[in-house]
């Protein structure tokens, strides 16, 4: 992860490394409206990531906001996961209000853009 992503050093401080590498499995996600203003409502989204493959069980809790051109694909029906998770620096193209595109690299279950992105914890589940 090589984006300046708002709290990114919890994420490292909770599993001994930093990015989004092992953290796969879909706990929640919701997609909220920020204000209603006619014709100039916003859309954030709250996306909380399980680890996987690491000696214990963390969750990752993470906030989009500005979240534009949100597409989701074969969530649900069981255990989703999200196996390339990737936050992409988009600032240099200059579009209003987006700074971030995020994907999924491998199955493209899931991508959008959006202004901001903050790590809001990490989590150890007991």
């Amino acid at each position: 992860m090589g984006v300046s992503v708002q709290g990114k050093s919890k994420i490292e401080s909770a599993v001994g490394k930093p990015g989004f590498l092992g953290f796969s499995k879909v706990h929640s996600f919701t997609f909220l409206e920020e204000g209603i203003i006619p014709l100039a409502s916003k859309y954030s989204l709250e996306l909380i990531l399980e680890s996987e493959r690491m000696a214990e069980t963390f969750r990752l809790h993470l906030r989009f906001t500005g979240v534009q051109s949100f597409e989701l694909h074969e969530f649900g029906g069981g255990w989703t996961q999200i196996m390339g998770f990737d936050i992409v620096d988009v600032s240099d193209r200059q579009w209003d209000k987006i700074k971030f595109e995020v994907i999924d690299y491998e199955d493209q279950r899931l991508s959008f853009f959006c202004e901001t992105v903050e790590v809001l914890a990490v989590v150890k589940v007991e």
